[in-house]
């Protein structure tokens, strides 16, 4: 789902923890350095990031209209 595309700086402020991540939930395979996530957990990850989304829309379009 995620492909590792170039090295950036963040400030600490700008991080956010979404879900922690159980072990059994998560397979890493170091050789080429891919993480594999359970479907359960991606689905669930999926409807966060759905929510925030339909929020920040609705946000934008709300302060838009003032």
């Amino acid at each position: 789902m995620f492909r590792y595309s170039h090295s950036a700086r963040v400030h600490p402020l700008e991080l956010r923890v979404l879900e922690p991540l159980d072990d059994h939930a998560v397979r890493y395979e170091p050789d080429n350095g891919s993480v594999f996530l359970a479907k359960d957990l991606m689905a669930h990850l999926k409807r966060i990031l759905d929510a925030a989304a339909m929020f920040n829309r609705t946000g934008r379009r709300s302060r838009q209209r003032d």
